[in-house]
């Protein structure tokens, strides 16, 4: 291609990519962002952009991603066109893909859309408390939003359905050095991600560790100016040798979540983890036991990375010398968070018999596994060799009963002064 082509190219692309969406045509401020390599893609509403990076809104938050973490951008036809045809795709009977339909619509302030979807939901499956509690939501969304149904700060509504005001709950959630911990555990540098790595923290590491790239001046000039991802994936390769060298992990700064916590976010956490594990009336709530999940700003980083480390931290009791892990890494199948889901007769370590507990209607076996497929296949992303992430961090326990405070001393009461004689049956008045 000639070199006026591709800048040719270039240019239109970028005027596509910062021309305001309304521009383009109607509805068209929805987005859809493919990231590289093979990225999840994300969809959300244009909100701005710059020379080095594109923000859209998911959910109510803004997120932005860098252009170089871009293999795509396009533009997507109006939500009540991907609404029919994504809504053509699903069996009535689908209960699960019709749910994520009509939360999906939510996201999108397409409220009344939503009703008429969960309205019929609602009269086709009344037990499903899932439908009832987005149902109350959007209508009483609709009785609060004006007519214009205009683009606002949507709250998390999975997450807020049932537990937004509830009190007492924990809210200490991972800070973001301990976001960037997992996030170091978790990064394939083979997959190019955007890595920032101190200069000082280069020269130390040329400066304590042996390496055949280190062995004269031209390389280690050369070793400065490589990629932070080369470098880190060096460090990595080090660490056999000197595991000291992870104390150095805490100035590695990862611009983006893993491919592993990508797909956590965009396809576990909130179609699965915050919509069927984490309601009030389940782990999400004050009778949530030893598994407590943050069901609140559910698209905040915080929250997110917060639930996948509780989720991987979880052990349940050993039964016949087996352990059973939330989340097992060699054995995804097993993983608690799928069996856990499934029917008690479908499985040899079922849900804990507690009142309100239901089996998720896409994880009952010779039905649709799409879900299951998609868990299995997000569990096989995470490192393997991770088993500690090193994060100091107190894991919210709600079985354990607060220490009662003993009751406060009784005030000793002074004798009452008289001048004279008291009356018997008014002494007993008076001391009281």
């Amino acid at each position: 291609m000639r070199p006026s082509r591709r800048l040719h190219l270039v240019a239109l692309l970028i005027a596509t990519m910062t021309t305001p969406a309304a521009a383009l045509e109607p509805d068209a401020q929805r987005v859809v962002i493919m990231l590289k390599p093979d990225g999840p893609k994300l969809e959300g509403l244009w909100v701005d952009s710059t020379v080095e990076s594109v923000t859209i809104q998911i959910a109510g938050f803004n997120r932005t991603i860098l252009r170089s973490e871009i293999a795509r951008l396009e533009f997507r036809k109006s939500v009540k066109q991907e609404y029919d045809q994504r809504r053509k795709a699903l069996e009535d009977k689908d209960i699960g893909g019709r749910y994520e339909l009509a939360y999906w619509l939510v996201e999108q302030n397409k409220y009344q859309l939503a009703l008429s979807e969960l309205d019929q939901l609602a009269l086709q499956f009344p037990d499903e408390e899932r439908v009832k509690a987005l149902r109350g939501l959007v209508s009483h969304k609709l009785k609060t939003t004006k007519p214009a149904d205009p683009v606002e700060t949507t709250p998390d509504v999975a997450a807020e359905k049932n537990a937004r005001n509830l009190r007492g709950l924990p809210r200490n959630r991972l800070t973001a050095e301990q976001i960037n911990k997992i996030k170091i555990m978790e990064i394939d540098p083979a997959k190019n991600p955007n890595v920032i790595i101190p200069r000082q923290t280069i020269a130390t590491i040329l400066s304590r560790y042996e390496d055949d790239e280190f062995e004269d001046d031209r390389k280690r000039k050369r070793f400065y100016d490589r990629p932070g991802h080369e470098i880190l994936a060096k460090m990595f390769e080090l660490e056999m040798a000197y595991p000291e060298i992870r104390s150095l992990y805490k100035d590695v700064k990862i611009r983006s979540d893993p491919a592993s916590i990508r797909t956590f976010r965009t396809q576990v956490h909130r179609p699965y983890v915050i919509s069927y594990c984490a309601t009030s009336r389940c782990h999400g709530g004050p009778h949530a036991g030893k598994l407590f999940l943050f069901a609140t700003r559910a698209g905040r980083d915080e929250t997110a990375y917060t639930n996948f480390y509780i989720l991987d931290s979880y052990r349940a009791a050993k039964q016949a010398e087996q352990k059973f892990d939330m989340i097992d890494r060699h054995d995804p199948g097993k993983s608690l968070l799928i069996q856990y889901g499934r029917h008690r007769d479908e499985t040899t370590t079922p849900h804990p018999d507690v009142p309100g507990w239901r089996p998720h209607a896409q994880l009952r076996s010779g039905g649709r596994n799409r879900l299951r497929d998609t868990l299995v296949n997000w569990i096989d992303q995470l490192n393997r060799d991770t088993t500690n992430y090193e994060i100091d961090y107190d894991i919210p326990d709600l079985s354990k009963k607060p220490t009662p405070k003993p009751p406060a001393p009784t005030k000793k009461e002074e004798p009452v002064k008289t001048g004279g004689d008291v009356n018997p049956a008014t002494r007993g008045e008076l001391n009281q």
